[in-house]
C-alpha cells in the first residue's frame, strides 16, 4: 500500500527559491570563465592545456545548470493538485493504450505531470527496442494497489556493456531520457505512488503503480 498524495505548493515555492538562490552564482562564474577564456585564446594562444580545463569547467557549469533546471520541473509538479481521474482517460491523455476490459477505477494524482510522465517513458521503452514499436500496455490491481505497466514490444538493442535499469533512475551523465525517467519517478512518488522500471528477457519494463481506491470512489 502506498501512502496518500498530498498538496506540496509550500515545496514548490522552497525548490523555486533555491533553484533561483544557485542560479545566480552558477551565471556568475560562467560568465567569469567566459571572460578567462577570451583573454588567454587573445593574449597567450600557447597554452591549450590551459584553455581546455577552462573549457572542461564551464562544460561542467554548464550541466550543472541543466540539472538546476530539473528543479523548476519538480517545482511545477508540486505546484499540480492531485486530482481523482479514470486509468482509461489517463492512458488516453498519455497515448498508450491497455486492453480495455483490464482497466480499474479511479486513481488519486497529478494529471499532466503523471501523463507526461508514462508519454515520455513510453516513448523511451520504444526507441531502445530493435523494433522501436509502441510498448505493450496492461493494467491490473494487486496487494492494495493500482498497477499500470508498460512493456517493450520487442528485444533492446545491444549496449556493449552491462544494462542496469535501476540505475537510469539516477541521472547517470550522458544517457538521452534519462531525465525523463527521472522525473517520472518523482511524479510518482508525490503522489504516493512507486515507479519501477526493470529489465526481463532483454525487455525493459516499467510498472506505475498508485493505492487503489477504496470502496465509493
Amino acid at each position: 500500500m502506498h501512502a496518500e498524495p498530498v498538496p506540496s505548493a509550500g515545496t514548490a515555492r522552497s525548490l523555486l527559491a533555491l533553484r533561483h538562490a544557485l542560479a545566480d552564482p552558477l551565471s556568475s562564474a560562467s560568465l567569469k570563465l567566459d571572460l578567462v577564456e577570451r583573454r588567454l585564446a587573445a593574449t597567450d594562444p600557447d597554452v591549450p592545456a590551459l584553455l581546455e580545463r577552462v573549457r572542461a569547467v564551464k562544460h561542467d557549469l554548464s550541466a550543472a545548470g541543466h540539472i538546476l533546471d530539473l528543479l523548476l520541473r519538480l517545482a511545477e509538479i508540486l505546484a499540480e493538485p492531485p486530482q481523482a481521474i479514470a486509468l482509461s482517460e489517463l492512458c488516453a491523455q498519455a497515448g498508450v493504450r491497455p486492453a480495455a476490459e483490464s482497466l480499474p477505477s479511479t486513481v488519486l494524482l497529478r494529471r499532466k505531470a503523471t501523463a507526461e510522465a508514462v508519454r515520455h517513458v513510453a516513448g523511451f521503452l520504444a526507441a531502445r527496442t530493435r523494433a522501436a514499436a509502441a510498448p505493450l500496455a496492461r493494467t491490473s490491481v494487486r496487494d492494495g494497489c493500482v498497477t499500470l505497466t508498460l512493456e517493450a514490444a520487442a528485444g533492446m538493442e545491444p549496449t556493449g556493456e552491462e544494462f542496469i535499469p535501476a540505475r537510469l533512475l539516477s541521472l547517470p551523465p550522458g544517457l538521452e531520457g534519462a531525465e525523463g525517467l527521472y522525473t517520472a519517478r518523482a511524479v510518482l512518488e508525490a503522489d504516493g505512488g512507486r515507479f519501477d522500471l526493470d529489465l526481463r528477457d532483454e525487455r525493459l519494463i516499467a510498472e506505475f503503480s498508485w493505492t487503489a481506491p477504496t470502496e465509493g470512489t
